[in-house]
C-alpha cells in the first residue's frame, strides 16, 4: 500500500510519469525519433524509397494487426505487465536493425518495434489514465502525449552525429539497452489501479468545470464517418512526421539541418500537446480542435515550400508541430466525449486500430511518390495537406451531431 500525503503529489502523477517514460520510449523514439534513421537506411543498407517506406509499411502493419488483438493480450496479461513487454519488444527491435542487414531483416525489425507500439501506447495508456484520473484526465494525457515529443528535443541530432562517428549498427544497439533500462523504470512507477495501491482516483469532478463524455454513443452511420476521417489521420499525423528527414534531405537540406529541424517541430508538438489537452479540461475538445487546426492546414502547407527557401524551414515546424498536437492529443480525447460509458475501451481500440489502419495504407505512399518525382516528397505533402481538411471537418460534424459543442457536463468515465 502506497501512504499518501495532502499535502504530498497524488499518486496518479507518479503513473502518469511512468506512462511518459512508456510512450517516449515506444512512440517518442519508436516513431517520432525513428525518422532521422531514414536517410541512414538508405544510404547505409543501399534500399531503395520505396524500401525504405515499405519499412514503416511493415512497422504499421504489425502496430494495426497487434492493436486488433490488444483487448485479448490485456484479458491474459495486466495493463502493467503488457505495457512491460511492449517497451521490450521494442528494444529488441533497435538491437536487431543494428544486427540484421538488408531489406527483409529490416523488415523483421520493423514487425516487432510495430508489436511493441501497438500494445504499448495509447491503448494501455489511456485506459490506465482513466482508471486513476477523475479529474484532469485530459491534461494528463497531454502531458503523457508529449512526452514524444521530448524524443525530437535534440535527439535526432544527436543521433545524427553518433552515426556519423560510431556507425549505424553502434547506434541501434545502445539505444536498444537505453530503451530496456527506460522500460523497467516505467514498469516500478506504474500501478494497475488505486484500489491495489489504497488509493482513490485524482480529484473529484465538479459538474460545473468540467468537460467530458455525455455517453450519446455512436451508432453505424457515424462510423461510416469516422474511420475515413482516423484512416486519413494516419497519413496526416504519422506517415507525414515519419517522412519529415527524407522530405527535408530529398529538397536539399543537410542532414544535420534536418535534424534540428525535426527537434524543433518536437518542441512544439510537445508544448502543443499540453496545452490542447489542459483546453480540452477547461473549454472542450470542440472548440479546442477548431484553435489547432488552422496550425495543422498552414503546417502541411509550409512543408510543401521548405525547399524553395531556408526561412521557411524552421516557422514551418513550429507550426506543423502544434497543429499536430490536436490530432495527437484528440485520438485519445475524443472517444469520452463521443461514446457510452461501457463502451470506452472499444472505442478507444476502434480509433487507434482505423488510425494503424490509416499508417498502414499511406506508408508507402511517399516512397512510391518519390520514386516517380526524382526523390522528392513534396506531391505527399500535399496529399497530407488537403487530407487535414476532411479530418477536421469530419470530427467537428460529429460533435455538432452528439451535441458536444461545448456543453458542460458531468463525468460517467471509471
Amino acid at each position: 500500500m502506497i501512504k499518501q500525503s495532502e499535502n504530498k503529489i497524488h499518486y496518479a502523477w507518479i503513473v502518469c510519469a511512468g506512462c511518459a517514460l512508456l510512450l517516449f520510449c515506444t512512440s517518442g523514439l519508436a516513431v517520432n525519433a525513428f525518422t532521422i534513421y531514414q536517410p541512414y537506411l538508405v544510404s547505409d543498407k543501399g534500399l531503395t524509397n520505396t524500401q525504405s517506406s515499405l519499412i514503416i509499411t511493415s512497422r504499421y502493419l504489425s502496430s494495426m494487426v497487434s492493436m486488433i488483438l490488444s483487448g485479448l493480450f490485456f484479458k491474459k496479461v495486466s495493463l502493467r505487465k503488457g505495457m512491460l513487454i511492449s517497451g521490450l519488444m521494442v528494444s529488441l527491435a533497435f538491437f536487431l536493425f543494428g544486427h540484421l542487414s538488408g531489406f527483409f531483416g529490416c523488415c523483421l525489425a520493423g514487425l516487432i518495434m510495430g508489436a511493441g507500439y501497438g500494445l504499448g501506447t495509447m491503448i494501455p495508456i489511456t485506459l490506465l489514465l482513466n482508471r486513476w484520473f477523475s479529474d484532469k484526465c485530459n491534461t494528463a494525457i497531454g502531458i503523457c502525449s508529449a512526452s514524444t515529443g521530448l524524443s525530437t528535443l535534440g535527439i535526432p541530432s544527436l543521433i545524427s552525429s553518433a552515426v556519423e562517428k560510431y556507425g549505424l549498427s553502434e547506434v541501434f544497439s545502445f539505444e536498444a539497452v537505453i530503451i530496456a533500462l527506460l522500460v523497467f523504470l516505467s514498469f516500478f512507477l506504474i500501478k494497475n489501479n488505486p484500489s491495489e495501491c489504497g488509493l482513490t482516483a485524482y480529484g473529484t469532478v465538479k459538474e460545473d468545470t468540467q468537460f467530458v463524455c455525455r455517453g450519446l454513443g455512436l451508432d453505424k452511420r457515424d462510423w461510416l464517418l469516422l474511420v475515413p476521417a482516423l484512416i486519413f489521420i494516419g497519413g496526416v499525423m504519422s506517415v507525414s512526421y515519419s517522412h519529415l528527414a527524407i522530405l527535408m534531405t530529398g529538397e536539399g537540406i543537410a542532414p544535420a539541418k534536418a535534424a534540428s529541424a525535426i527537434s524543433v517541430s518536437g518542441i512544439a508538438l510537445m508544448i502543443g500537446k499540453i496545452v490542447y489537452g489542459r483546453l480540452d479540461d477547461k473549454i472542450g475538445c470542440y472548440l479546442s480542435t477548431w484553435c489547432f487546426s488552422p496550425f495543422l492546414a498552414v503546417g502541411l502547407l509550409l512543408c510543401c515550400f521548405i525547399g524553395k527557401s531556408s526561412i521557411i524551414l524552421f516557422p514551418a515546424m513550429i507550426i506543423y508541430g502544434i497543429g499536430l498536437a490536436c490530432l495527437a492529443v484528440g485520438l485519445s480525447a475524443w472517444p469520452k466525449d463521443i461514446s457510452r460509458a461501457e463502451d470506452y475501451p472499444s472505442t478507444i481500440r476502434r480509433f487507434q486500430i482505423a488510425y494503424a489502419s490509416g499508417s498502414l495504407a499511406f506508408s508507402s505512399l511517399p516512397g512510391i511518390l518519390a520514386d516517380r518525382a526524382g526523390g522528392s516528397y513534396v506531391t505527399s505533402y500535399i496529399i497530407f495537406f488537403i487530407m487535414s481538411f476532411a479530418v477536421i471537418g469530419i470530427i467537428q460534424h460529429i460533435y455538432v451531431k452528439a451535441g458536444c459543442k461545448g456543453t458542460k457536463r458531468k463525468c460517467t468515465h471509471k
